[in-house]
């Protein structure tokens, strides 16, 4: 059993290259080339770019059917083709840059056990995710949806939807003894968002 879970952990990644391609006519080397920029820049939720890297590589590297959960305009051949161009563009674009900030896996969520809030944002999620660059995840837990990243820093933060009844905007939470200021800044700095985006706290 545990050799099955290990062989299909990669299946999430693959999945994103399948809907990144759905609609193309042709997987081309061009679109290759882009989707890895893409990956470097903005991996999946939870992943490096390196982490990424190697789950793409483990798939194309199995005998598995790459193709068998979506259904796909290319053959198993086409696609497995192009996600190799994806990967060997991704080492040809080594080395690559640090991410200002790594999405955190939402199931971290649970370690917020004395969270601080230190800042109100007059925004949604939807254009949060645009601001930011990152995907906010639903904390079935609370019922609200939410998005953790881990900054340069090292500090985490997160940013929650509706956090104040009947309030369509987000609050955002750090953990542990950071300085609300220099967390802020470093968010800024890491982002779209700018000083106006953020209500200090």
């Amino acid at each position: 059993m545990q050799k099955e879970h290990s062989r299909e952990s990669w299946r999430g990644a693959i999945n994103g290259v399948l809907y990144g391609v759905q609609f193309q006519d042709e997987l081309t080397s061009d679109l290759a080339y882009h989707m890895a920029q893409r990956y470097i820049r903005k991996p999946l939720a939870g992943l490096t770019a390196e982490g990424q890297y190697a789950e793409l590589s483990t798939a194309a590297e199995s005998g598995s059917d790459l193709t068998k959960l979506i259904p796909e305009a290319h053959s198993e051949e086409e696609f497995r083709n192009f996600l190799w161009l994806v990967i060997n563009q991704m080492d040809a674009l080594r080395p690559w840059p640090e991410p200002p900030y790594t999405e955190v896996n939402i199931t971290q969520w649970s370690e917020f056990t004395q969270p601080a809030l230190i800042a109100h944002l007059p925004l949604n999620a939807a254009e949060a995710e645009e601001e930011v660059g990152t995907i906010f995840w639903r904390l079935e837990d609370i019922g609200k949806r939410a998005a953790v990243l881990q900054l340069k820093s090292s500090a985490v933060v997160a940013l929650v939807a509706r956090w104040w009844p009947k309030s369509n905007t987000l609050a955002l939470l750090t953990q542990g003894q950071q300085d609300p200021e220099a967390v802020i800044t470093e968010l800024i700095e890491s982002t779209n968002l700018t000083t106006d985006d953020l209500e200090r706290l």
